[in-house]
């Protein structure tokens, strides 16, 4: 019966491979999340965000980007560069795989949010 002991080692390192299989999915999000929340507008809006980390991902073209209610060290990014959270607009950056991948990191403030346009 114990000989299951040996096959979990064996699926963790075959999870390992398959995470990474999984990251080189398609779009914007691939290598960076699993199941980003997608959106095909570029007018978003988060809603409360919760405490928890958030990807969301888009293809939509994005003019400006707005977040709020962030508290350090819980941060925003777009395609992997900082977005500072102070209300204003922030032009996001370059396209990668012809979109957005939105991160929010696991914070305070479950009512953090942000905003594309």
């Amino acid at each position: 019966g114990r000989a299951g002991a040996g096959g979990t080692a064996g699926t963790g390192a075959g999870g390992q491979a398959g995470g990474g299989g999984h990251g080189g999915g398609q779009g914007p999000c691939a290598g960076l999340c699993d199941a980003p929340v997608v959106y095909t507008s570029a007018s978003y809006n988060s809603g409360a965000l919760g405490t928890n980390a958030t990807c969301h991902q888009t293809t939509a073209k994005l003019a400006g980007v707005v977040c709020g209610n962030f508290v350090s060290p819980r941060e925003l990014t777009v395609n992997g560069e900082p977005i500072p959270c102070n209300g204003a607009a922030t032009t996001p950056p370059a396209p990668v795989s012809g979109g957005y991948c939105i991160q929010a990191t696991a914070g305070d403030q479950s009512f953090a949010y942000f905003t594309t346009y």
